[in-house]
């Protein structure tokens, strides 16, 4: 987790000040504080939930066989059915479809434009879970994680830059109405553009790897 924060942050900074995600990294390397906080935010939620799922294994159970039924029964049927056909583009687009077009982009980003920051809380609620999920209860599932770390890095990363895209969006906002301005909001707006086209490409990453991992080293 400390080594995906750092790598962001460095290849952020290294990359041109120009083009569409130029807006979003340059409002991140303004606000390093803000990104800070909320990296150890999400992943203080992590790891904690992660150690109190390991003294209490029952909830790791419940927080499993949620998954489980989520991926086979429920809403996300077709991620789990993208994986079992093989296919690891398959796998791949289903999963980006879920990351980034309905948990990012729509419940963590327009969520929060609509209700203020209402996206902070449920990616806050989503951090908990996966901690829950990836207790590590059983000696084996250190082999797992091997790979699955590389995954969680890609992924996690991403949606706590979405998440500080927000709250920098309303601050901008808020700044516009004390300035009676149009041009603070104007700004926040593009970086929220900007903030939803580099998360995208974060996890397109992301879902390509995760895809390719589980598939063909399963």
């Amino acid at each position: 987790a400390m080594g995906g924060a750092g790598l962001h942050r460095a290849l952020f900074a290294r990359m041109n000040r120009d083009g569409v995600t130029a807006p979003a990294r340059i409002a991140f390397a303004d606000h390093t504080r803000l990104v800070r906080r909320m990296h150890s935010t999400m992943y203080g939620a992590f790891f904690f939930s992660m150690a109190i799922a390991v003294a209490l294994p029952q909830l790791n159970a419940m927080a499993m066989e949620y998954v489980r039924h989520a991926f086979s029964e429920g809403g996300l049927g077709y991620v789990g059915d993208a994986y079992r056909s093989g296919n690891v583009l398959r796998a791949a687009a289903a999963t980006w479809a879920n990351n980034y077009l309905m948990q990012t982009l729509l419940l963590t980003i327009v969520i929060s434009v609509v209700i203020p920051c209402a996206g902070l809380l449920k990616t806050f609620a989503s951090f908990v879970l996966a901690g829950i999920g990836m207790a590590p209860i059983a000696s084996g599932m250190a082999a797992q994680y091997t790979f699955h770390s590389i995954t969680m890095m890609l992924e996690l990363e991403a949606y706590i830059y979405a998440c500080a895209a927000v709250v920098i969006f309303w601050s901008k906002l808020l700044s516009a109405l004390r300035q009676r301005s149009l041009g603070p909001a104007i700004e926040g707006l593009r970086l929220l553009g900007s903030a939803s086209v580099l998360t995208g490409i974060m996890l397109a990453i992301a879902g390509l790897y995760e895809a390719a991992t589980l598939i063909l080293l399963r």
